[in-house]
């Protein structure tokens, strides 16, 4: 009994720190999560699974499309200036 005692505050400790882990990937200050996760029974895994190469699995995430586009539009505004003056010079 004592054992399993003197093993709640490392447990706590990694409590904190998996909260803290979570808060970042959810891009909030560090806060504790407890109340937004709610006591929903932990999720089942899908029976098929989406596999690809690596380069797939990122242009899922939304952040890496929005990146794209920007990155695509900004190309797009710069190279206007050059097909322009290559058009008026000839």
């Amino acid at each position: 009994m004592s054992q399993t005692e003197s093993q709640i505050p490392q447990l706590e400790i990694q409590l904190r720190q998996a909260n803290n882990q979570l808060s970042i990937l959810l891009g909030v200050p560090a806060q504790d999560l407890l109340p937004r996760l709610g006591t929903a029974g932990i999720p089942t895994a899908p029976v098929e699974v989406a596999v690809g190469i690596p380069a797939d699995l990122l242009r899922r995430r939304p952040d890496v499309r929005k990146a794209e586009r920007q990155a695509a539009a900004q190309s797009a505004r710069s190279a206007s200036p050059k097909a322009t003056s290559t058009r008026t010079s000839v």
